[in-house]
């Protein structure tokens, strides 16, 4: 049987978008992925009309003419590169949306399935120390890791060891695009050009894969899917998750009660919120190191309201040596300082708003840039493939007219 290039794109355009989350793959071969997503999209956006959208072409070209700004007034560090990775974080994730929208989530959560079976076979392959004497060694970062880099990875150091990393280098990427499918399967069932039953095994493969992840903000995220999803479904469909809900706090009070300070409400929730002097603020924990983050991105914003670009705000950085190494994510406040603060106001207006724009309930809106500043607050990135796509569709996208 023929394969039509059509038919394969939209997949090479999901696996791009997804090694572009974080993955040590794109970390190791920066300039070759570089120039393959880009020759990708160059291919879609010439031969495929349907993916020349006029709002996000715009929104591109501001976001450049404010790079270019900033770096004109400040001198800044900020270059073509910055502009070229978030070109292809949002144009990979949405080409592939537009090149069919019937199929497209149906396509992405396969992809997801795909990639959450491996990484669960690899991740307890890592448990029972297999793993890591079949496979190299990766150094990446200054930590090691072993895996084959296009399929899955195993941090050895810290507290990733016993954490399903996917083809990450931090468990907390790999949540995004895991809570994005399992936002699609419970919000989009309508689009799902396969059955219920098949979505039903699709969906418990990923929540165990984002549950081995053993990320505080992936749970953070998965319980305000869950919650919205819960206010805004039929009584059917509430009895039914009302009974898996109950299933999994059962399953997390009897490993609590028999692991006590090894279970995961420990390790992933109590234990970083509170040490045994209260909440977890003290100058040894992160929750003082996120909120020391933002005291200094606060001043930097006040002193360069127009952006300081990166070379300003590093330099400031260094100057508080007390601390340099512990500043931690805050991505979505941080860009206020590096891009400008009206430049970012309009650049979130502009999300929002779309999102509105595509919303089926004000719940879903709410719950989209919920999970936008939830991932940003924790993370590196402001364009992550995965929860751009969330703000640029939310509820909005034709029903599919029959499930397979």
């Amino acid at each position: 049987m023929k394969i039509k290039t059509k038919e394969i794109l939209p997949y090479f355009l999901i696996w791009i978008s997804f090694m572009y989350h974080g993955s040590i793959l794109k970390s190791q071969y920066s300039t070759l992925m570089d120039v393959v997503a880009i020759v990708a999209i160059i291919y879609v956006l010439s031969f495929h009309r349907e993916t020349r959208e006029k709002g996000i072409v715009t929104f591109l070209g501001l976001l450049l003419v404010n790079i270019v700004f900033v770096r004109y007034i400040n001198g800044g560090g900020l270059g073509i590169t910055i502009w070229t990775r978030w070109m292809i974080q949002i144009m990979s994730i949405y080409s592939a949306y537009l090149l069919n929208k019937e199929d497209f989530f149906t396509r992405f959560i396969k992809f997801m399935a795909f990639y959450a079976g491996i990484s669960l076979l690899c991740f307890t392959l890592q448990m029972i120390g297999i793993w890591k004497i079949i496979t190299p060694s990766i150094t990446y970062g200054g930590m090691q890791f072993k895996g084959i880099l296009p399929l899955h990875v195993a941090g050895l150091h810290g507290d990733k060891v016993g954490r399903n990393l996917g083809v990450f280098y931090e468990p907390g990427l790999y949540q995004i695009p895991l809570n994005t499918a399992l936002y699609f399967i419970l919000f989009f069932q309508d689009k799902m050009l396969m059955s219920i039953k098949k979505q039903n095994k699709y969906f418990i493969l990923i929540l165990l894969a984002l549950i081995t992840t053993k990320s505080t903000t992936g749970y953070i995220a998965f319980a305000a899917i869950y919650v919205c999803y819960m206010l805004t479904t039929t009584r059917s469909k509430k009895q039914k998750g009302f009974i898996i809900l109950a299933s999994l706090a059962v399953i997390i009070l009897i490993d609590s009660l028999l692991n006590g300070e090894n279970s995961i409400l420990y390790n992933v929730v109590i234990g970083k919120l509170f040490d045994e002097n209260g909440f977890n603020l003290a100058a040894s924990g992160s929750g003082f190191y996120r909120v020391r983050t933002i005291e200094y991105v606060m001043e930097v914003i006040r002193k360069y309201p127009l952006g300081a670009g990166y070379d300003i705000y590093n330099a400031f950085i260094l100057s508080q040596k007390q601390y340099l190494n512990e500043l931690v994510g805050v991505e979505c406040l941080k860009a206020f300082a590096y891009y400008g603060t009206p430049q970012m106001i309009l650049t979130y207006v502009y999300l929002a708003k779309t999102a509105w724009k595509r919303k089926r309930n004000i719940i879903q809106w709410i719950l989209v840039v919920f999970l936008y500043i939830n991932t940003t607050m924790a993370q590196s990135e402001i364009f992550y493939p995965s929860l751009i796509i969330l703000l640029l569709l939310n509820g909005d996208s034709e029903k599919s007219s029959t499930s397979k």
